[in-house]
C-alpha cells in the first residue's frame, strides 16, 4: 500500500515543468512516509523520444504538456517487494491515450481473472496475448514475458510467459503486465496479484486511469 499511496501523493503534485528526477524524489519520500522500509526503485520514462526506454533510471528531462509520464515503482516492507506502474499526463491524456490505456487494462484484468491454484502460468500469458491480439497488438516487451514472480526480490520465478510450465499455487504472488508501447506512450498497468485458495487477490492500488496532472 505504500507504493499505491506514493502514486497518489506524487501525481497530486507533479506536473508540467517537473523533471523525472523530481518525480522519483517525491515518490521515494512518499513511500517512506507511508511506512515503507525503503524505496525499491523508480523506473521512469516520459516523452515521445523516451517511451521505448522502459527500464531506465530517471533523468533530468523536463515534463512537457501532453507527455506521458510512466512510473514503475517499488516499495520494500519487511523484506518483501512490490512492483507496479501507473501513468500520468500533464494537461490530461488524449482520446487515443485513453483508448490504449483501456485496452491494456482490459487485457490485464482478463488475464488476472484466469488466476487460481492449478492453472499453468503460461495460461496467464496466453490470455494476455489473446486479448491484446483482439486489438491488433502483440506482446512485444524485450523480456519476452508479461509478468513474473514477486517476493523477497523484485523479480523472481516464475515467468509469466508461454514457455513457463509452472503451476500456480496458493500463496504465490505474481505480476501481470501486458503492455503497448508506441509513439503515444507506455500503456502498461502492472498489477501485483496473490494466488488465493479459490482464485486471486489484487494487492496493488492507485487509479488504473491515466492521471491528469
Amino acid at each position: 500500500q505504500a507504493t499505491s499511496k506514493a502514486f497518489e501523493v506524487c501525481y497530486s503534485q507533479a506536473g508540467e515543468g517537473w523533471t523525472e528526477e523530481q518525480v522519483a524524489t517525491v515518490m521515494s519520500k512518499a513511500m517512506l512516509d507511508a511506512g515503507a522500509e525503503s524505496p525499491g526503485f523508480n523506473i521512469i520514462c516520459s516523452g515521445k523520444d523516451d517511451y521505448e526506454r522502459i527500464s531506465a533510471r530517471p533523468t533530468g528531462r523536463v515534463l512537457r504538456r501532453g507527455d506521458m509520464l510512466w512510473v514503475d515503482a517499488s516499495a520494500v516492507f519487511d523484506g518483501y517487494w512490490s512492483d507496479f506502474c501507473r501513468a500520468a499526463v500533464p494537461g490530461g491524456p488524449s482520446p487515443e491515450q485513453i483508448r490504449l490505456q483501456r485496452i491494456a487494462h482490459e487485457a490485464t484484468m482478463a488475464a488476472i481473472e484466469a488466476i487460481k491454484p492449478g492453472v499453468p502460468v503460461s495460461v496467464i500469458a496466453e490470455t494476455c496475448a489473446r486479448e491484446l491480439g483482439k486489438h491488433g497488438f502483440n506482446l512485444t516487451f524485450d523480456a519476452g514475458r508479461c509478468g513474473h514472480g514477486l517476493g523477497l526480490m523484485s523479480t523472481e520465478p516464475p515467468h509469466v510467459a508461454t514457455y513457463d510450465p509452472t503451476i500456480l499455487e496458493e500463496g504465490m504472488v505474481i505480476t501481470v503486465e501486458p503492455g503497448i508501447v508506441n509513439e503515444e506512450g507506455v500503456f502498461c498497468i502492472e498489477e501485483n496479484v496473490a494466488v488465493t485458495k479459490d482464485g486471486f487477490e489484487i494487492l496493488s492500488g492507485a487509479s488504473r486511469e491515466i492521471y491528469a496532472i
